[in-house]
């Protein structure tokens, strides 16, 4: 959310509680039309605080002498309530002391009294020489209009990522992108420096559309923004984005017929962690996209047992059901990698009938299966008294069946792992012998 949004929250919420940290102003035209009370003052007097023992929120009432107004005082002293609400959202108020000079930003509450709250750009006045300025030029109707803000590429953080990896994920800058600023009758462009920052000069206000020129393998969403800029304003319009390297390509049967509904999913070719999935549509076709360069698989039904809309089983691209036969796909800058079809066999079905046993005598379980090893086990029948239940196997390929019962959050007993090829003849037993953790 931006920065004005936020603050213009404020003015309307004047107590809210963010779970978030505060965001950055930093420069005064930001918050300039959004405060409705700025000065610069010293506290003549530092009241109580008076604070709620069950949340740990406090208020408490500061005077100041205003040493200087820039919007909503004229007298020579103000009085201002510094609200604290107790939550996850680190305060960006500083700790006032009587003698203190400050540059203080303030909001009218319900009764219209001045209230600094924990969102705010209020500062020491010894730190606050540049927004002081700012606000001088902002208060004579003078001032430079401006577009500033980063760009830079956010990382998705991969599952089972250890918090001593998490700043290998962090975003990062983009160093020496042109971000190009246009309106209906001017045009500009502006290179980020080193650590992705750049800022804008603008001759007048109006109407900007604000693009950030990166090669394909960005996604585009978050590169392209608009804003009606005020004169003498300012506005942070940061771009960020992720890779997106794209797979595009069709799921027909063995006959050519597009297949709809079906669920793709990308595999990372070495660890076969399914990173992005989508559904065929109605002519049978899909994108998916890596969020990293490198090697990738494709698979339909991965993470989802057949089912009467797709009675397919899981295959990898192009077809086939052996993971040493899938094909490893690259991605490429150039723009998609367009693949030729992603054919499906036929399915076949036969059904099976399971005899569990155990050594307790107890026959309820359930029936677990997957295509490959590296798959999640999937339920597909419930066993009940009898110990007795029969169920659809779908080819072609390997099946692997399991039983299982659940003893605890941690632990299932669980038979040995049958792989069928073939529908048998006679009942498979699953027998119920091995205690095994689980997540």
């Amino acid at each position: 959310m931006k920065t004005c949004c936020i603050l213009a929250m404020i003015a309307i919420y004047p107590i809210v509680a963010f779970a978030c940290s505060c965001p950055d102003v930093v420069h005064a035209c930001e918050a300039y039309r959004w405060v409705p009370i700025i000065f610069t003052g010293t506290v003549t007097d530092l009241g109580p605080r008076e604070t709620n023992a069950k949340t740990g929120s406090y208020s408490q009432r500061i005077g100041f002498a205003v040493d200087e107004s820039f919007k909503g005082t004229n007298g020579t002293s103000i009085s201002v309530t510094r609200m604290h609400i107790q939550s996850s959202c680190r305060s960006t108020a500083p700790e006032f002391v009587a003698g203190g000079r400050y540059l203080v930003w303030a909001h009218p509450d319900e009764q219209d009294n001045p209230v600094i709250l924990d969102c705010t750009p209020t500062q020491r006045f010894e730190d606050a020489a540049q927004f002081i300025s700012e606000l001088r030029e902002l208060r004579a109707g003078e001032g430079a209009t401006y577009i500033f803000g980063e760009v830079y590429r956010n990382r998705n953080f991969p599952n089972g990522v250890r918090p001593e990896e998490l700043k290998n994920y962090s975003s990062l800058p983009l160093a020496g992108t042109k971000v190009r600023v246009s309106s209906h009758d001017s045009s500009y462009t502006v290179v980020a420096d080193q650590k992705g920052h750049f800022v804008l000069p603008l001759e007048r206000g109006g109407r900007y559309r604000v693009v950030a020129d990166l090669p394909m393998y960005f996604a585009r969403e978050g590169l392209d923004r608009e804003i009606d800029l005020e004169e003498h304003g300012c506005a942070d319009m940061s771009l960020w984005t992720q890779y997106a390297f794209p797979f595009r390509g069709r799921v027909v049967d063995m006959h050519g017929v597009p297949l709809a509904g079906v669920s793709v999913g990308l595999l990372s070719a070495t660890k076969l962690d399914r990173v992005a999935y989508t559904f065929t549509d109605s002519e049978g076709e899909y994108e998916l996209s890596a969020s990293e360069p490198g090697d990738f698989l494709i698979a339909a039904n991965w993470d989802e047992p057949p089912s009467e809309e797709t009675p397919f089983a899981t295959a990898l691209y192009p077809g086939v059901y052996d993971m040493e036969k899938a094909s490893h796909l690259h991605t490429q800058e150039a723009g998609a990698v367009v693949l030729s079809d992603f054919r499906l066999a036929i399915p076949t079905q036969c059904t099976v009938q399971i005899q569990i046993e155990d050594l307790f005598g107890t026959t309820d379980a359930r029936i677990l299966t997957k295509y490959f090893p590296e798959q999640f086990w999937h339920p597909i029948a419930d066993v009940g008294s009898g110990g007795r239940v029969t169920v659809t196997v779908i080819g072609p390929g390997v099946m692997y069946l399991v039983a299982s019962r659940t003893l605890s959050n941690q632990q299932e007993l669980r038979s040995a792992v049958q792989a069928l090829k073939s529908c048998p003849a006679e009942p498979i037993r699953l027998r119920l012998t091995s205690t095994i953790q689980v997540d």
